[in-house]
Formats: structure tokens, C-alpha cells, sequence
């Protein structure tokens, strides 16, 4: 089963760590060599939106962005 953000993002309330990765195969099935990570979130949510502090960590260039929102 696949879940996209945007389906869940209304019911995400509180922590968590939210790991984004792209699937560069066309096939669904899971496997591990063809998802690559894009970025990590992790903080304080509230309906899908970063509340309190926050830390973000970009895979791409490596950047990163924290603090409060």
C-alpha cells in the first residue's frame, strides 16, 4: 500500500520524523535500490504543518533549516 502525504497530512498532530524518499523505478513494488532519500523532517506538527521547533535535513545538497514555526 502507498501512502502519499498529502493523504494523511490533516490527521498528523505531534511529533514525528517524517522521512521523503522518491522511488525512481516504475514498479511499485518495494525495493530498497531505487528509492532515494530526499529529505528528513522531524519536530512538532500540527495537521501536516511544521508548529513549534523543527529541524529539516536535505539529502539533495545537504542544507538544512531549524527553529520554530
Amino acid at each position: 500500500m502507498v501512502l502519499r502525504y498529502d493523504q494523511i497530512a490533516k490527521v498528523l498532530t505531534g511529533f514525528a520524523r517524517i522521512i521523503t524518499y522518491l522511488n525512481t523505478s516504475e514498479d511499485l513494488e518495494y525495493n530498497a535500490a531505487y528509492y532515494q532519500l530526499l529529505k528528513v523532517e522531524e519536530g512538532q506538527f500540527e495537521k501536516g504543518v511544521k508548529k513549534g521547533y523543527c529541524r529539516s535535513i536535505f539529502a539533495e545538497d545537504g542544507s538544512c533549516e531549524l527553529g520554530f514555526f
